[in-house]
This record gives C-alpha cells, sequence and structure tokens, in this order.
C-alpha cells in the first residue's frame, strides 16, 4: 500500500467564497509585482510530466493546459482570493444589472494581441459567442448568455436569459479568455490546437510535442513589465528523470500533475519546498450508474454497499502519506457548500455485506470500474479492486486513454467510474453542468448524463442555487444538495482532496499561483510578473 497512486497535494487549508451578481458597477485595479527588487533577463524553464492536449482557449479544461496557456492568455475577469470578490482584468469595470438581466463590461483601452490586433468589444463578443456555441462546456458556463451588442468600441453588454449567479466567475476561466479574432479568421479553427494568439505578458513561438513548448517576452504587454526573456515548459516522461533534472538545475520548476510522491518526498527531504499549483485542487470519486435497470448500481443498497466497502481513510494513510484532505462530499470542510449534516459513510466491509444480501446480491457480481489511465490513477483503482473483492464485488479495471476517457464520461455504459473534477469555488457551475435536469435536454458534454439520476428535488436545488442573487441564498440550496446527492441518492463517493504540488528554485520570485498556495486570480495575472534574483 506504500506505492503512490498520486501526485502530492498540501492542504488547501480554505476557499475563499466568490462574489454574486450585483447591481453595482465593479472598476479594475492596477495589479502589483512582486515585492522587493525585481530584475531583468533570464528563461524559466519549467519541467511538466505530460504534454500538453491542445491550446484552444474553448477546448477543454485539463490542468496542465491550463498552466501553459497562462502565459499567453488572459480572461476579462479575475478571482480576488484573500477578499473573495470578482475584479475586472482585462475591462476597465463590469455592471451587472439584475433588474435588466445584463452584463455590461468596457475593455480597457490599449491591449493588443499578440498578432497587433487590438482587443475590442467585437473580439470579446465574438469570444463569449464562439465558446457558448463551440465549445464542449458552452452550455455549463455559457447557457444563459443570449444575445450580445456593441453599443461603442469597447463597450459589450451581454443580454442574459436567465439567472446564474455563477457566470462571473466562469468569466475568470476559459470562457473569458480572450483569443484573437483576426488570427482565427486568417488562419481557421485549426489553427487554434497549436498556436494561442492572446494578449498575455509571453508570446507563444513553438510547441515540440514530447519535447517542449516555448515562449518569448511580449513587450507590448499591458500589465507590464515582464521581466523574463521567456519561458520553456519541458516534458518528461518520468518523474526521477524530471527530478534529477531539477536537481541538477537544468530545470527552476516542477509542475506536479503526475509528479510522484515518492519524488516529491525526496525533494522535501532535501529541502526544497513544495506548493500546491492553486488551480488543482482535485476531488477523488466513484460514481455510479444508476439509470440502468440491469445494472446492479440500479439498486441504491449496492451504491452504498460500495461506499462501505472502500478504507479511503487507510487508503489516505497508506498511499497518500496522509496529505490528502479528506471529505464526504463536494467541498471541504469549513468551506460555505459544506453540509455538517451529510452523515456519508465510514468503512464498515460487514454492512456492505449485509446491504448486497438484501438487494440479492449474497455471493457479490461481476462489474467494472472506468478511469482514465495514468500510473497515480491505476493504483488506487487497484486498492478499490481489491477491497471491493473482499465482500464479493469482482471488479473489472477498465483503462482508457485521454480521449477515450473523456467519450465515455456522459455514459460509462455500466458499472462504476473512477474520475478526479475541480470542484470550489465553482461548486454551482460544476452541479449544474452534471445534476440539472436542463443537462438531458443538451447535446453538450456532460459528466454522468447517461448514468446519473436526475430527480426533480436535485434539480430544484441546483437550480434554486444557480438562480440565486446572493452568496447566501446559492449556499442553502448548495449544502441541500449536497444531502441528497450523498445520503438521500448516492451518486457519488467522494473520498479525499488532492493538488498538484509544485517545486520551484528559492532564486524563483513572483509567481503568485505557486506562491500563495490559494486559487488566483485569472490566467496571466499570476505569470506576468515572475523574476529569477540570479
Amino acid at each position: 500500500m506504500k506505492k503512490v497512486f498520486t501526485t502530492i497535494c498540501i492542504l488547501l487549508v480554505a476557499f475563499a467564497l466568490f462574489a454574486g451578481a450585483s447591481s453595482e458597477t465593479t472598476t479594475s485595479s492596477t495589479t502589483t509585482a512582486s515585492s522587493g527588487e525585481p530584475k531583468s533577463g533570464g528563461i524559466l524553464r519549467i519541467a511538466q510530466l505530460a504534454n500538453v492536449n491542445d491550446y484552444s482557449w474553448y477546448g477543454g479544461l485539463a490542468l496542465r493546459d491550463n498552466l501553459s496557456l497562462g502565459f499567453c492568455m488572459e480572461s476579462l475577469l479575475y478571482y480576488d482570493n484573500e477578499t473573495g470578490e470578482i475584479k475586472p482584468y482585462l475591462v476597465d469595470y463590469y455592471d451587472m444589472d439584475t433588474d435588466k438581466m445584463t452584463l455590461t463590461m468596457k475593455a480597457k483601452e490599449g491591449i493588443y494581441f499578440h498578432d497587433g490586433s487590438e482587443l475590442t468589444a467585437e473580439n470579446i463578443k465574438w469570444c463569449i459567442e464562439y465558446y457558448r456555441d463551440n465549445s464542449k462546456y458552452g452550455t455549463q458556463y455559457l447557457g444563459n448568455v443570449g444575445e450580445i451588442e456593441c453599443p461603442d468600441k469597447y463597450t459589450v453588454v451581454l443580454h442574459l436569459k436567465s439567472q446564474n449567479i455563477a457566470l462571473l466567475f466562469n468569466l475568470t476561466n476559459r470562457a473569458g479568455m480572450m483569443y484573437s479574432k483576426k488570427a482565427f479568421d486568417t488562419y481557421g479553427v485549426d489553427y487554434t490546437y497549436n498556436h494561442p494568439v492572446g494578449t498575455g505578458p509571453f508570446v507563444f513561438k513553438e510547441w515540440k510535442v514530447d519535447e517542449k513548448v516555448v515562449y518569448e517576452r511580449n513587450d507590448n504587454y499591458w500589465n507590464g513589465p515582464v521581466y523574463l526573456d521567456g519561458v520553456e515548459v519541458i516534458i518528461y516522461n518520468e518523474s526521477l528523470v524530471a527530478e534529477a533534472a531539477f536537481k541538477v538545475g537544468e530545470v527552476d520548476a516542477i509542475y506536479g500533475e503526475n509528479f510522484e510522491l515518492s519524488a516529491c518526498s525526496d525533494l522535501a527531504a532535501e529541502g526544497f519546498e513544495g506548493v500546491p499549483y492553486a488551480k488543482s485542487a482535485q476531488l477523488y470519486v466513484v460514481g455510479f450508474n444508476c439509470q440502468d435497470a440491469d445494472d446492479p448500481f440500479y439498486d441504491i443498497r449496492v451504491r452504498q454497499a460500495v461506499c462501505y466497502a472502500i478504507d479511503s481513510e487507510t487508503i489516505n494513510a497508506a498511499c497518500n502519506y496522509g496529505f490528502a484532505q479528506m471529505t464526504n462530499q463536494w467541498a471541504l470542510p469549513g468551506s460555505p457548500y459544506y453540509n455538517n449534516e451529510v452523515v456519508g459513510f465510514e468503512y464498515n466491509p460487514e454492512k456492505a455485506k449485509q446491504l448486497l444480501a438484501e438487494a440479492g446480491y449474497p455471493n457479490g457480481f461481476k462489474t467494472r470500474i472506468t478511469f482514465k489511465y495514468n500510473d497515480n490513477i491505476l493504483e488506487l483503482a487497484t486498492i478499490i479492486q481489491a477491497e471491493l473483492k473482499e465482500v464479493g464485488i469482482e471488479v473489472e479495471l477498465n483503462r482508457l486513454e485521454g480521449a477515450a476517457f473523456v467519450n465515455k464520461i456522459n455514459d460509462w455504459d455500466y458499472g462504476m467510474i473512477l474520475h478526479t473534477a475541480t470542484y470550489e469555488p465553482a461548486v454551482t457551475t460544476k452541479f449544474k453542468g452534471m445534476y440539472a435536469k436542463t443537462v438531458l435536454e443538451s447535446s453538450a458534454l456532460a459528466l454522468g448524463k447517461g448514468c446519473f439520476l436526475h430527480p426533480d428535488d436535485l434539480d430544484a436545488a441546483v437550480e434554486g442555487a444557480v438562480q440565486s442573487f446572493t452568496p447566501e441564498d446559492e449556499q442553502v440550496h448548495i449544502r441541500e444538495a449536497q444531502i441528497l446527492l450523498h445520503d438521500k441518492y448516492v451518486l457519488w463517493y467522494p473520498m479525499f482532496s488532492l493538488s498538484d504540488i509544485c517545486f520551484m528554485k528559492d532564486y524563483v520570485k513572483g509567481w503568485s499561483y505557486l506562491t500563495n498556495g490559494s486559487y488566483a486570480g485569472c490566467f496571466g495575472e499570476g505569470e506576468a510578473h515572475v523574476w529569477l534574483d540570479k
């Protein structure tokens, strides 16, 4: 059990609550560079344990893509972790008018894309519409956005079809990211997959698959100065190789996705400090096919039995070295979305056997668990397989590569899915994209669309959160949904939360994503003022 199954996590102690819709106008403030005396020059070299999937701003949500996109792409708004506020970034202000059902934003003048075209209202309008209409996540993140108008060169007005308290937060992420319309019109959609043309502090230069991604300083950056001459993201296939490169100074930092805990422990033992990548906190969960009457998991007693049969506390202690934060729901203790009244499931294999017998499976049954293949997840799936065998359930491991797994998250046919998902502070957006009945009416990708139940009371709780006008009301509805999800219907078995751990040399300064351990800023805001003190 001491073998590593996942990347290390340092506890994310608290998540601030993001601000809801408001009728007040919010104006921007200028971000400041790191304290001290920044030095210009040098190339920041980062080790990464996986290739970028693609660079299109609308294409996906992979964390490794987000890290790379942050050097060259930026979003309209950003989330201030310290205050819980959503603030303007590429815009001077935003005005959410809940009476008129409009969101008005005014682009900052003098911001230019890397191809020389200016960020205008028309470009903002096009980016939002393209994401809404073409991204597989468009309905989930921007589905309430209707007509968009541009009354002048820099002002854009979004007319909203319905209230969605999470809209502003969504615009701090990929849904609010800006790509050059000029580049798109000139080169076409395929160009976006490997040519990010944004407004960020670094200009994308080349991507050599399985080798490296190269960026150069944007000398015309609107929120400068930019201190580094450039950035290189270097791809490694093995944690030990990346660890060795870091030790001898071939790279200045390691991004922790797929970085093994043993390697992290080695570095920590040698005095290197690891910090969690701010946006990488992932909830590890087992989900069930509840819709198919021929599947044993159609019976809630079988779902309950599996929850009792998995010993997540022991898994954490043995495999995660106790670094994970335990939870029994889609939120962490201390969060305003966390419901202390959720009962959940303690490890009890005898209770699991009793429930299986009551459900008509006294000798167990055969099933399978589907998961995205990597060594860490395989290790976890293997442990779950062994624990379920103890109560009579024989589990086939269904390992799928990235694209094949994505194609299965709508409907994994039968059995269980082992999944990792981001959750806070975007709980409402996640719940809307999985449990609201509107998911069933959409052709968009939705986790568990063909496997989860979508009962009326759960739909009402989720829609109540979405349509709330205050964070307090939103939280009440989400806490209600937590009980329905985990106690009444048992759609998931949440185990723990982990973040990807990152290491960097002590001379790397000003990288807010990796120095404050929080859910930081927006794309670009965390990377603009990095410098090397050497």
